[in-house]
């Protein structure tokens, strides 16, 4: 492995040294990526059909009160399998994370993960909250700790329930921010990114022959590190071009998420009340790989509609408000409304308030954040110790030395 990091060579044009923290970026680096939003937007759609077409846990209490597959038979199986966009997300999250904080301070690391993460997820938590409290038909309305829990993003490690089911997901991409930001605090470059990778697979490996090791079971993250490590290696072929590591570290990463999905597949039938088949949620899996890979090397790069950047905007707010909100509209309106016009105006309420989140809470709260987060991270920097030195003694003027005076021959008198 060593010996084909050393040997590597990329596309001409991209020249880039091993030695560096900060490697010479693509010459379209600043450039967004537009596929990726559109990608985000199909992940949150995938777990939307998931929860509102498939999921049917505890029946009795079910939004449609009346299995969705008997509601939605022609697309029931397919949303059966929309807890996959999750694993999209993972591969997305790896690949921007990696591209993002590039040759960026680990403050600013900390202060963009905050500012992308929590604003709108305050407001959702509130939201949602709001909501169980005044209809708690779909479950109980959150006592006031545990909103306090859900508001710090811990609530996991603290051992509150989550406010809404989709709040899961946040606590392995926050574990994941904080194995990457060590990362980030040594500094990045090809080697150390592939030594990371590598080195949290074999995490995995440990992790599989010991489960009864809570803490390596913490860090590990056995079902989503293969995940995270297929997006960082796919960013390292879009930067650097595809090489023998990037592409060994993707094919490694699809195998190793191979592991768990018969797990995953098992707890998604008891979700959704009937049979899944490994072999199609790997196509699926596959399918999503293929598609990331696809963005990295450059096949999506005609995708430049501005429009994408809305669809991208909507996603975060959409995932988040979905779940616990449209199950209490759909519980409250399906004896009224016909399913297909019921799924369709909920979707479609749940689009325009993602949009209003964005617009209202996300950009205003986002920017003030940002400002006073940098403005402290200034101020607990340690100022520059002084310099002190001792003076240097003025130069003392050389003084002039008498040039020696001619011996004078006294006439001697006779």
């Amino acid at each position: 492995m060593m010996d084909m990091l050393q040997n590597n060579t990329t596309r001409p044009g991209r020249r880039w040294s091993l030695g560096h923290i900060a490697d010479p970026p693509r010459q379209d680096q600043g450039a967004r990526i537009y596929a990726l939003d559109a990608l985000r937007l199909m992940a949150a759609l995938a777990v939307v059909a998931y929860h509102f077409l498939a999921f049917s846990r505890g029946l009795k209490f079910g939004a449609w009160q009346q299995s969705p597959a008997e509601l939605f038979p022609n697309v029931n199986p397919a949303a059966s399998y929309g807890w996959l966009g999750v694993q999209l997300f993972f591969l997305i999250s790896g690949f921007v994370i990696c591209m993002s904080c590039w040759g960026k301070a680990p403050s600013q690391f900390l202060i963009s993960r905050i500012i992308r993460l929590y604003p709108g997820y305050w407001a959702a938590v509130l939201i949602t909250s709001a909501v169980l409290l005044a209809w708690p038909i779909m479950r109980f309305g959150p006592e006031p700790e545990t909103i306090y829990a859900n508001l710090t993003m811990f609530q996991a490690p603290l051992e509150y329930e989550n406010i809404d089911g989709v709040y899961w997901s946040l606590w392995i991409e926050l574990k994941f921010y904080m194995l990457f930001g060590v990362l980030v605090a040594i500094g990045l470059n090809y080697v150390r990114i592939v030594g990371f990778c590598l080195g949290w697979m074999a995490l995995v490996l440990l992790a599989a022959q010991f489960p009864e090791h809570e803490h390596l079971q913490f860090f590990a993250m056995r079902e989503h590190a293969p995940l995270f490590v297929g997006g960082i290696a796919m960013y390292l072929m879009y930067r650097f071009g595809p090489d023998a590591v990037s592409i060994g570290l993707v094919f490694l990463s699809w195998l190793m998420a191979q592991r768990e999905l018969p797990e995953l597949v098992h707890g998604a039938e008891t979700s959704v009340r009937h049979e899944l088949k490994v072999s199609t949620a790997l196509i699926i899996v596959t399918a999503c790989y293929a598609l990331v890979l696809a963005t990295a090397l450059g096949a999506f790069n005609w995708a430049r509609w501005r429009g994408l950047t809305i669809v991208g905007a909507l996603t975060y707010p959409l995932y988040l408000l979905h779940q616990n909100i449209g199950w209490t509209i759909i519980r409250l309106n399906h004896d009224k409304i016909a399913p297909w016009l019921l799924l369709a105006m909920v979707v479609t309420a749940l689009l325009v308030a993602s949009w209003l989140l964005h617009i209202i809470v996300e950009r205003p709260v986002s920017a003030h954040l940002k400002r006073l987060l940098t403005v402290l991270t200034r101020e607990r920097r340690p100022a520059p110790k002084p310099i002190i030195s001792r003076p240097k003694p003025s130069p003392v003027p050389a003084q002039r030395v008498a040039e020696p005076v001619a011996e004078q021959r006294v006439p001697v008198s006779v």
